[in-house]
């Protein structure tokens, strides 16, 4: 979905049910590709493992490392909210009613596109992708 580049802020919202243990990326501010954007996420297969949790292992530019127990609400619908403030580069990643993460992004850029990335994901599904444009 493009984003332009004349917004303030936008807030990405949509339903996700994750049905395998493989990391999901989301990707905002990339090109049509999926390159060149801010790229974050997690699994729920901890590293060394084979087995699925419900724990979060959050991977790429935002939050990386960092392990956050029963949050990846594994096998159920949750609502996932991603708010960007592109003019103070700032990001917001909630699921359900929780901060995953939250930070300043330096690399952060106006316009491009938000897009999700899943590898051997089987079954995972998204519902209700929605983006809400804020110009001051």
């Amino acid at each position: 979905m493009e984003i332009p580049k004349d917004v303030d802020r936008y807030i990405i919202e949509l339903k996700q049910f994750k049905r395998d243990n493989d990391r999901i990326y989301y990707f905002v501010g990339a090109d049509k590709k999926g390159y060149d954007g801010i790229e974050f996420g997690y699994q729920n297969q901890l590293p060394g493992t084979e087995s699925s949790v419900n724990d979060m292992y959050l991977v790429g530019q935002f939050g990386s490392r960092v392990y956050i127990e029963e949050m990846a609400h594994f096998r159920q619908w949750v609502n996932v909210e991603i708010d960007v403030d592109v003019k103070n580069r700032f990001i917001k990643w909630k699921m359900g009613e929780k901060i995953v993460s939250q930070g300043y992004v330096k690399e952060l850029k106006p316009g491009g596109y938000f897009g999700i990335y899943m590898c051997f994901e089987s079954g995972t599904k998204y519902d209700d992708v929605k983006i809400n444009t804020y110009k001051n």
